[in-house]
């Protein structure tokens, strides 16, 4: 991608922003696709959502924003399973063969994921692979219902370098190279991988391993064979954390992250909740996850045990941030970025003195040996 196409590229995106933004005069399309962004409804939901869908809507704003938003398939889903009648013909059969597209393409990506993983496998690189198609099988039950983007792999960090060199050597092409993961993309096959050797920037500060996360892994059946993968409470705080370095650095942030949220959630018992918070806590991720949890119930609802609710509502700085993160959802990422402050952002969430400390010389450090990002150019 050269300088030129990556600013035309910025600026469609920041059209399609504007466009897609949540305004008073999509009252109802906005409840109709926040009605429709789950797996399941009970009977109330589903009269709400028959009652939403018989008034009268903008469908192509509500048909685009769900696109945006990364939650088009399941929205399609819920709306057809549940009020078809309301779907005006003019749209039905073009967004039946786009839901049909992603179940394709998520075939696809399940085939590829597993090659790519039997290639580390063959070189001796322990790699775990987590969002995209394995998070839409295991949490969501339906490889169809949730949108694939990129294929994400954390590998230890001796092993990243070899891990990138292998996918150069099968036609990945490195596009941004940061300092804790690479995006790279094979353009005949038309594949984006996500190469991880830390699961956030390191001057993030949060103790975690990958021995850890190896040693706790779970694996998941994905076509024909047991693919590896986080467990459920390090996957829980993994998307927590990006929630929360998405809000800090005022990057694009959709709703599907928050959905991803709720559906994982929904597997938790009290055990889970309780060896949650001892991993979170662990971590010193506490803060990440209670500020997801709150931004995620503020506009999907989440089921939580009551003490684990009055802990998340609580807290002023997560309260804060939280609204920011909805914020972010609802009208895109700000134009200036003043208040939260990245830097601001990581020292509200940690709890404990020392962690603010730490963090913080993490940050100076940084800041004195940044090197920029780097592009691949054309």
């Amino acid at each position: 991608m050269n300088i030129r196409a990556w600013q035309l590229t910025r600026s469609r995106r920041e059209k399609v922003v504007r466009e897609n933004a949540w305004t008073s005069e999509h009252v109802h399309e906005i409840a109709l696709f926040l009605a429709c962004s789950r797996t399941e409804a009970d009977a109330s939901s589903v009269e709400r959502i028959r009652s939403l869908a018989r008034q009268t809507l903008n469908w192509q704003w509500l048909a685009g924003t769900a696109e945006y938003q990364g939650m088009f398939p399941l929205w399609y889903h819920s709306i057809k399973r549940n009020a078809r009648e309301a779907i005006p013909t003019a749209y039905l059969t073009a967004w039946q063969w786009k839901f049909y597209r992603n179940a394709a393409r998520n075939l696809y990506l399940t085939r590829a994921l597993s090659q790519l993983l039997d290639l580390f496998e063959k070189n001796s690189i322990r790699a775990l692979s987590y969002k995209g198609p394995l998070l839409a099988t295991a949490i969501y039950g339906n490889l169809a219902l949730r949108k694939a983007g990129d294929l994400d792999f954390l590998v230890h960090r001796r092993d990243f370098r070899k891990a990138k060199e292998l996918l150069v050597s099968r036609g990945y092409r490195i596009h941004v190279a940061l300092t804790w993961k690479d995006h790279l993309s094979h353009q005949a096959e038309g594949i984006n991988i996500d190469l991880h050797q830390e699961i956030a920037p390191r001057w993030y500060n949060y103790r975690i391993t990958f021995d850890d996360l190896w040693n706790r892994r779970t694996t998941i059946k994905l076509g024909g064979r047991n693919l590896p993968t986080f467990s459920l409470e390090d996957l829980l705080i993994v998307l927590c954390l990006d929630i929360l370095r998405d809000t800090a650095e005022a990057t694009d942030l959709r709703l599907f992250k928050l959905c991803d949220v709720v559906q994982v959630v929904k597997y938790y018992d009290a055990a889970g909740w309780e060896l949650l918070l001892e991993k979170a806590n662990q971590i010193g991720a506490r803060g990440a996850l209670f500020v997801a949890l709150r931004a995620a119930d503020d506009l999907l609802g989440v089921s939580m045990p009551t003490d684990i609710r009055n802990m998340v509502v609580s807290s002023t700085a997560v309260d804060t941030i939280a609204r920011h993160t909805v914020a972010m959802v609802r009208d895109g990422p700000p134009t200036q970025k003043r208040f939260p402050h990245q830097t601001r952002i990581i020292l509200k969430v940690r709890e404990r003195p020392k962690d603010k400390l730490l963090t913080m010389f993490q940050v100076i450090g940084h800041t004195f040996s940044r090197k920029p990002r780097t592009y691949a150019l054309d």
